[in-house]
């Protein structure tokens, strides 16, 4: 009998231990309201720095970030660089879009309202690459969205990791979201935007983390003690 009750112990408390194991969080971070003008023709940019406490995932699985950049005067989204950077990592949301083979300018739409994933699914032409969206839209690197209109949708980011000046479509891509993967959402997070060419301006009005992960280890046992104490309770009054 008590060979019984110490099996059926056992396998509650490993159960406990599977469900907590398993456990998975979501949250979002906005940061609104920004409007932080970004310098013309400038590589040293902005920096928009946000420092997060309070959160429960300690182990990021999965990190999307939207961004909401706007024009001022004109709008042309291949002169924008956005990098996100947290504890020495980052990713490249963009470098210089559309910039390819033939083209140094990129893309001269107006500004950008959308969510980068690096699981975003296929926008159309077999592609959901922000740095070729014309194509996955219209198929055509010179269609250009209609005058004052920002891109939107959920887009791969760039993740180009190269010198803003010689970027192209056909560079490498290897500085995706998945860079911030394992680490823990509280701290500084940093996102830096820079305009890159010259007579054309433009603001950033927003941005936010979408995050999946764990969370602590202390957190887990937490739980897997509490059920522990409630069967030693149980069993004390057997």
């Amino acid at each position: 009998m008590n060979f019984a009750r110490n099996l059926k112990s056992i396998m509650v408390l490993g159960a406990a231990a599977l469900a907590v194991g398993a456990m998975a969080l979501d949250e979002e971070w906005h940061f609104n309201d920004l409007n932080v003008a970004i310098p013309d023709n400038n590589a040293a940019g902005v920096t928009n720095q946000q420092v997060i406490n309070g959160s429960q995932i300690t182990n990021i699985t999965d990190l999307n970030v939207c961004l909401n950049i706007e024009r001022i005067t004109g709008g042309w989204n291949g002169d924008l660089v956005a990098i996100l950077r947290k504890d020495g990592k980052e990713t490249y949301l963009l470098n210089r879009v559309g910039k390819r083979s033939g083209s140094t300018v990129g893309y001269s739409d107006d500004g950008l309202n959308i969510m980068l994933d690096d699981e975003a699914p296929i926008v159309g032409n077999g592609t959901s690459d922000v740095h070729i969206y014309r194509i996955a839209l219209f198929n055509s690197h010179t269609t250009s969205l209609p005058s004052g209109t920002q891109l939107t949708g959920t887009w791969q980011p760039d993740a180009r990791n190269a010198d803003p000046t010689a970027v192209l479509d056909t560079s490498a891509r290897n500085a995706w979201l998945d860079q911030m993967d394992g680490l823990d959402v509280n701290g500084t997070w940093e996102l830096f935007v820079a305009d890159r060419a010259s007579g054309d301006t433009h603001k950033l009005k927003s941005w936010c983390l979408q995050v999946q992960g764990t969370p602590e280890p202390a957190s887990m046992f937490a739980l897997i003690s509490g059920v522990g104490s409630l069967i030693a309770v149980r069993r004390r009054r057997q």
